[in-house]
């Protein structure tokens, strides 16, 4: 893995001096974002939460309705690696996930529970008709695993093509650029 893009005590010295601010301030807000960062991993896949977030609350009539990701509290080998529950009266979808897991495979697991929030939306909360329904029960499984597979094909499709798009920066440098702009 690279080092280009992390920040370092002598970039901290370089953004002061860029920003005309003191480093002091520089460095107080690089804590302040440390101190939050390791919540961006635990967004577990935000891109494709907030669209069925978004289709969940339409489809359903639900305007509160969330999904939260939980890790599980206790380990057990035999135990999947996620698992969720659709709880209407608290208004959310959880999804439970052991957290020991390679982060690949958190991923695989998180995206199948998410298709089981899809295909429910899709098939049962709106009055779907019995017939609908039965078959969705009998397709549970195995759809689910595909709608997982069709949402990380796509994330890694767009992480494998950011080097040939303008949607990331080649360097720190063009970063700081950017932002220094804004100021100008």
């Amino acid at each position: 893995m690279s080092d280009e893009f992390l920040i370092s005590e002598e970039r901290l010295d370089i953004i002061a001096q860029t920003f005309e601010i003191s480093r002091q301030s520089v460095v107080d807000l690089f804590n302040d974002f440390c101190a939050i960062e390791y919540q961006i991993k635990d967004q577990r896949l935000a891109h494709i939460s907030r669209v069925l977030e978004t289709y969940f609350k339409v489809q359903t009539g639900n305007p509160e309705f969330s999904i939260e990701y939980v890790p599980y509290e206790v380990h057990t080998p035999r135990r999947r690696g996620s698992m969720s529950i659709y709880r209407k009266w608290f208004k959310k979808f959880t999804i439970y996930y052991d957290n020991t897991r390679p982060e690949r495979e958190i991923r695989v697991n998180i995206s199948h529970e998410l298709g089981h929030l899809y295909l429910f939306a899709r098939y049962c909360s709106s009055g779907g008709s019995d017939e609908t329904k039965s078959k969705y029960a009998k397709t549970t499984e195995p759809l689910s695993s595909i709608f997982g597979l069709f949402v990380v094909s796509n994330k890694n499709h767009f992480y494998e093509n950011l080097s040939s798009t303008e949607h990331k920066h080649d360097n720190w440098e063009s970063i700081l650029n950017d932002f220094r702009n804004l100021c100008n």
